[in-house]
């Protein structure tokens, strides 16, 4: 319960902190209209308060209230005439609620020594209306500021030595960059004007650009595209980065960045926008871009490529592309290409793959060429190499090999599909090797105990043969090999069986409407009158010739070689069987309990299709 308390306390402090910041805008931003010729700091002070409603609360024996003041301000922001009145005092003020708090800035010296800090206003350079959410920023320090609702901005950093200027950056998405110079020792606000353009239509489009051609070396000068931009979005926490993201077309550079979080970086809000030669992190990092090597403690969020090495402990997001390893405890996102290997403890997803994808769960791509390895399942829109998984491959179009536990399915094959259990596929060119195969039309052999093909060989047949079993057959798959299922009887009194048979057949064009008939079939005996099985199994393969009549009917004839096993003890099965059976060239009794019989016999069919 007082973790529940205390976990309350932190977030009502926090919205309240959001709010109260809000509210000092407003106040701050109340505009004033007055002139002031030799008037005394506490009657302006009193004119303030009658126009704005703040009140003021100072130590009169350090601030000297009566001091004359001389200005004429037009619809001026508060903050700007309170910088106005404490120029060149030794105070500074803040704002609590309704009150303004004038007190001394006993650090001010140190402060000038050390640091610089300028603010001012963004406006539209048509109308002059305030611009909110600029990005101002200074490039070779990584510090930045994004402007309030009123266009107001503050950016306070280390004070160069070597030189008492400063190059400051402002950019706004729609508006034209512009760079201006400021004096280090500069006091006053500035204002800024910027002018709109016309969005290039290349970053409002989606470059369709081959594979990898933006990850030649020299390395990451990313493509332009609001695509991009987008995808990347989702992963940034604060909204400052997000709008760096979308205005600042720059690419800032940095040999090295450590951070422990985004917000506390080397290169701070400036993350998103700069390539590392390396980068630390040691729970989340943004950059744009990784020249040599990124390790993440938990994530690394990259708005561009990656080349070499990439490591997180949870999972490695790329916008562009990568080259070399990308490894991650957990996943591995990237919105364009990897040519390397992509490993992670559950998945990996690209859109282009050229190399190797591991994962202990999933691997997607949309293209990839190599490898893809996975503990469930892959996916792939298109593949040239090898699909294995411990239970499902899918894919629109594989050249290669699809390898699953359980199931593959695509809608083009050219090489060899095989599971444990079921392989589907439209088109297929080479082989099939499961269970169950069923296709559309196949080029090549389907092999299971159960193949199926649309565009392919069925055939219901009738046959007899030298038992004068007469059978009722169904062939499934291709010409050249095809399952065969049979039930076949032989009724005379007491020597009545059943046949129930499985078997493979094959059909191998001659000459015009001959063709060879390669039959290999098992059969199981079941005397139903005797209702006795005996233990009886039947072997049969016979080589014969078909004949096609017309594109519906066929005939088929052929010799065949039978192999028999019954047992011993089973007389009466034996005598109802020696009945049928013809004289065998092999009969013998083995030590086991079984008889063996071996004969030369016949088959003859009709086969409709």
């Amino acid at each position: 319960m007082q973790r529940l308390v205390f976990f309350y306390f932190c977030l009502s402090s926090y919205f309240l902190n959001i709010l109260q910041g809000q509210n000092d805008n407003l106040i701050l931003e109340k505009r004033l209209t007055f002139q002031v010729i030799h008037i005394s700091t506490a009657e302006v002070l009193k004119s303030i308060t009658k126009q704005s409603g703040v009140l003021f609360s100072y130590n009169s024996s350090v601030f000297n209230d009566s001091r004359k003041l001389k200005f004429n301000f037009k619809q001026t922001p508060l903050r700007l005439v309170l910088d106005a009145i404490l120029k060149g005092t030794n105070h500074v003020y803040k704002l609590k609620k309704n009150y303004i708090i004038i007190y001394l800035d006993s650090e001010q010296k140190e402060k000038v020594q050390s640091t610089f800090k300028f603010s001012g206003y963004v406006y539209d350079g048509k109308d002059s209306s305030s611009l909110e959410n600029v990005s101002i920023y200074i490039k070779q320090h990584k510090q930045s500021s994004i402007s309030n609702q009123f266009g107001y901005f503050v950016v306070q950093y280390p004070k160069p030595k070597p030189s008492k200027t400063i190059t400051i950056s402002i950019a706004k998405e729609n508006y034209a960059d512009t760079v201006i110079v400021l004096d280090s020792d500069l006091k006053q606000n500035i204002k800024i004007y910027l002018k709109s353009r016309t969005v290039p239509s290349s970053r409002l489009s989606y470059q369709q650009v081959t594979i990898f051609d933006t990850i030649k070396t020299p390395l990451l000068i990313p493509y332009q595209d609001s695509a991009r931009n987008g995808f990347i979005q989702n992963w940034l926490g604060l909204k400052r980065f997000r709008q760096n993201l979308r205005n600042i077309n720059d690419t800032l550079f940095s040999k090295f960045s450590l951070s422990f979080v985004p917000l506390i970086s080397t290169n701070k809000l400036l993350s998103i926008n700069t390539i590392n030669n390396t980068s630390f992190n040691l729970l989340v990092g943004y950059s744009k871009g990784t020249r040599i090597a990124e390790i993440g403690g938990i994530l690394n969020i990259d708005n561009g490529s990656v080349q070499y090495f990439q490591a997180a402990g949870v999972g490695n997001v790329v916008s562009d592309s990568i080259i070399g390893v990308q490894a991650s405890g957990v996943f591995n996102i990237v919105n364009r290409g990897v040519r390397g290997i992509q490993m992670a403890g559950l998945f990996n997803t690209v859109l282009n793959l050229k190399g190797v994808q591991l994962a202990g769960i999933f691997n997607h791509c949309r293209y990839g060429i190599g490898f893809q390895s996975s503990g469930i399942f892959n996916k792939a829109k298109q593949f040239d190499g090898m699909q294995t998984s411990g239970f499902f491959n899918i894919s629109n179009a594989i050249n290669g090999v699809q390898l699953a536990g359980v199931l593959n399915q695509s809608d083009s094959i050219s090489g060899a599909q095989i599971s444990g259990f079921l392989n589907m596929a439209k088109k297929v060119k080479g082989i099939q090797l499961s269970v169950i195969n069923i296709a559309d039309t196949v080029d090549g052999i389907p092999i299971g105990l159960f193949s199926y093909v649309k565009k392919g060989y069925h055939c219901l047949e009738l046959s007899t043969n030298e038992l004068l079993i007469t059978s009722l057959g169904f062939r499934t798959g291709v010409r050249r090999f095809h399952n065969i299922f049979s039930l076949g009887s032989n009724i005379s009194g007491v020597n009545s069986f059943l046949a129930v048979g499985y078997g493979f057949g094959s059909l191998l064009p001659l000459k015009g409407k001959w063709s060879w008939s390669v039959d290999v079939l098992t059969q199981g005996l079941y005397n139903y009158k005797l209702n006795d099985m005996g233990t009886s199994s039947m072997a049969k393969c016979s080589i014969g010739l078909e004949y096609k009549i017309n594109e519906g009917i066929a005939i088929a004839l052929a010799p065949s070689f039978n192999l028999t096993s019954h047992l011993i003890s089973k007389t009466a099965y034996l005598s109802a069987l020696d009945a049928i059976s013809p004289s065998a060239f092999y009969n013998r009794n083995l030590d086991n309990g079984l008889n063996i019989r071996m004969w030369i016999g016949f088959n003859t069919a009709i086969r409709l299709f």
